[in-house]
């Protein structure tokens, strides 16, 4: 995905706040956990003709919503590892859900 972000819509799964800091993937878009993905909300807002990636913390929840939205017909995948894999110091600094993978950390492109 980090080689190409455009070809792929980003779904920020968490907090607005933590959306702004610890901060995000480039081009990412922040759905609100349990409130944006709803249809009477922004489910209509994700793209059907590209792959959407969905990430949180650790991957676990972004995978949870992943497979959601592919019963519904989106092409979506979830990020392995969530942020964990790309900024595990920040999230510990600031209390946030980890999971160290000791040999995946990929150090992707992340701003604030």
């Amino acid at each position: 995905m980090f080689t190409n972000l455009d070809n792929y819509f980003i779904v920020n799964y968490w907090p607005v706040a933590h959306y702004n800091d610890p901060g995000h993937i480039p081009g990412a878009m922040q759905y609100t956990p349990k409130e944006s993905l709803k249809s009477a909300t922004s489910l209509k807002t994700l793209p059907t003709d590209k792959p959407v990636v969905v990430y949180c913390y650790t991957g676990q929840t972004s995978a949870h919503v992943a497979a959601f939205l592919r019963v519904l017909g989106y092409n979506a995948k979830t990020l392995q590892f969530g942020c964990t894999g790309m900024i595990y110091d920040k999230l510990l600094e600031k209390g946030l859900s980890t999971y160290k993978p000791a040999t995946d950390i990929i150090g992707g492109e992340y701003e604030k």
